[in-house]
């Protein structure tokens, strides 16, 4: 099951089956963490040094927006931390 799943099935349990399910307790405030922060990394973020490290043979340098991973060649996720990458103004 992913952490996605996990949290949701997790969150939507808790919430049904409390007397008061407006009050969340610890265990679905750290679940709500997990939501957010995988919420975040799939949200596509600009490569950093893109612009500034583009290189005269041809071959691309940039580093992860979040994790700071160097790279020379395009990828759509980072493999370091999974941060979802956005080339659309990079072309």
């Amino acid at each position: 099951m992913s952490k996605y799943t996990e949290a949701i099935s997790s969150i939507y349990f808790t919430m049904h089956n409390r007397v008061k399910p407006k009050t969340l307790g610890h265990c679905e405030d750290k679940n709500l963490e997990v939501l957010e922060e995988l919420a975040e990394r799939a949200t596509p973020k600009k490569p950093k040094n893109w612009k500034a490290e583009r290189r005269p043979n041809g071959r691309v340098e940039f580093n992860c927006p979040i994790c700071n991973r160097l790279y020379n060649e395009r990828v759509n996720f980072c493999a370091s931390c999974g941060q979802a990458l956005d080339w659309s103004t990079n072309d």
